[in-house]
């Protein structure tokens, strides 16, 4: 059976808590800075991965419901959070059956993507109360120029995936998709920047937790890894990678009409 390329990420969850980088601070300050969340109020939170948005929001005294479909990384996610209000749906967000108006905030980190572009704002939506807040957001990798990182592109030739350090994402489609929708009110975007310095190894692990590189046949990737180790030790043995977690907020329309199953009736069509 072939593989689904957004599930791969359950095979490597030990490596994938210890390579992808954290989320800053400042991020989930915002987030909760405009949700002006009321004490107690529950949170969902979808494709919850081992929990690196989670632990940002847990123990804050709000309840968590991370739906998260992957048994391994829903085992690192729970060794992370045993203690606090944090549970786990093990299914997908289209999967869940939506609890209505039940959630003060949904968020999303670096997991919307491979969320059904035909469900994923209104399900959304249902699950928001009025007023409720949507925050999504994502560490996006910048190009970098040291001769390091045209070391390790150079490592690609011949290989299926095309060069770049850590590829940037494309441009963000959410904005548009809201205004779609018809359920939220205006977004807001931030951008949060810092800096990850690897070495030979820890990129390797950070490149081993890339859905892209994992879908290629292991051979194949394991002779692209030994190349860019190797490109790596030869350049001082460091490389660099700038990010940017980026940050959309919206709120759900409080005063949209709502059919029987909490979806904005705006919204259907």
């Amino acid at each position: 059976m072939p593989r689904e390329q957004g599930a791969v990420f359950d095979e490597v969850a030990r490596t994938y808590d210890r390579a992808r980088p954290a989320y800053p601070p400042e991020v989930f300050e915002e987030v909760l800075g405009f949700a002006a969340l009321a004490p107690g109020e529950r949170l969902l939170e979808i494709g919850a991965g081992t929990g690196k948005a989670t632990r940002g929001f847990a123990g804050r005294g709000f309840p968590i419901l991370c739906i998260e479909p992957g048994a391994q990384l829903a085992a690192v996610l729970k060794e992370h959070c045993g203690g606090h209000d944090v549970t786990v749906a093990a299914t997908t967000f289209e999967a869940w059956p939506v609890e209505t108006a039940a959630f003060g905030l949904v968020f999303a980190a670096q997991s919307f993507h491979w969320v059904d572009p035909e469900q994923g704002f209104d399900r959304c939506a249902q699950a928001l109360r009025p007023g409720g807040t949507l925050a999504l957001f994502g560490n996006r990798p910048r190009r970098g120029e040291a001769p390091v990182h045209r070391a390790v592109e150079a490592c690609y030739a011949g290989c299926p995936l095309q060069p770049d350090v850590l590829r940037s994402y494309s441009r963000n489609p959410y904005p548009e998709q809201i205004a779609a929708q018809g359920g939220f009110g205006p977004v807001v975007q931030s951008s949060h920047p810092f800096q990850v310095a690897y070495d030979a190894t820890g990129y390797c692990e950070l490149l081993e937790t890339q859905s892209d590189h994992r879908m290629l046949d292991p051979a194949v990737r394991a002779d692209l890894f030994a190349r860019v180790a190797d490109a790596i030790r030869a350049h001082g043995g460091t490389v660099s990678v700038d990010f940017s977690t980026d940050l959309l907020l919206v709120r759900r329309n409080d005063r949209a009409a709502l059919d029987s199953s909490g979806v904005p009736r705006e919204a259907q069509k």
